[in-house]
């Protein structure tokens, strides 16, 4: 079996994420990206590598699910993406447009990546 990195980037979400009641109020655009490192088998079969929809399916229940921290939502995104059959690696960013930070910020963000 070879490792091959699989990817979704720009995935675009409306939530309701932050520290502030605001952020819970308002709700914010939020970006995320996810690499991941996986087991691919021998064939031309969905089967045998990551279903692209499934991991998009877990990122967007992950995020309509409101926290305080950036930190905590990518970890748990992360750790969902290491659940998908022969996926061994996962690298999530989350960035938050226009984060209250009491200037101009185009973008805040977390990283992780996992294990």
């Amino acid at each position: 079996m070879n490792t091959v990195k699989v990817g979704l980037t720009g995935m675009s979400f409306f939530a309701t994420h932050g520290v502030y009641a605001e952020e819970h109020t308002l709700g914010n655009r939020y970006e995320v990206s996810v690499e991941m490192a996986c087991q691919v088998k021998p064939g031309d079969r969905l089967d045998h590598t990551v279903d692209y929809a499934e991991a998009y399916l877990l990122i967007s229940q992950r995020m309509a699910q409101p926290t305080l921290l950036l930190e905590t939502l990518t970890l748990e995104i992360a750790e969902a993406l290491l659940g998908l059959p022969d996926v061994q690696r996962a690298t999530v960013r989350v960035a938050k447009a226009n984060p209250p930070i009491g200037g101009i910020c185009a973008t805040a963000y977390a990283e992780i990546s996992l294990p």
